[in-house]
């Protein structure tokens, strides 16, 4: 089974247990940041996932970059961190808090 089609039958899994005031979560490693540009390796995986959540009326509420790293000296980010609803009314605040690694 292809990537494309393993990733499609799970967006299934995930349609059949929607319901009203529903939130999907998770880290799909597909930058959402990238859903105009042509030349993302990953352009049909995220296709496939902006047309799941449009038919299924859900909004990603994650509108800020959630990794980033210096490479080649150059800062590289994006949206990799997905929150989806169906019901923007129940969402009154997100926030990005900056990981702290102990003491």
């Amino acid at each position: 089974m292809s990537a494309d089609a393993l990733f499609k039958a799970q967006l299934d899994l995930i349609k059949g247990a929607l319901s009203p005031n529903c939130f999907v979560i998770g880290d799909f490693n597909l930058d959402a940041s990238m859903a105009f540009r042509d030349d993302y390796y990953n352009k049909k995986l995220l296709r496939s996932l902006i047309d799941f959540t449009l038919e299924n009326n859900l909004d990603q509420i994650v509108t800020f970059d959630t990794w980033s790293r210096t490479i080649n000296g150059s800062i590289k980010t994006s949206i990799l961190d997905h929150i989806y609803t169906n019901n923007n009314a129940i969402v009154n605040n997100l926030n990005f808090e900056t990981p702290t690694f102990g003491d």
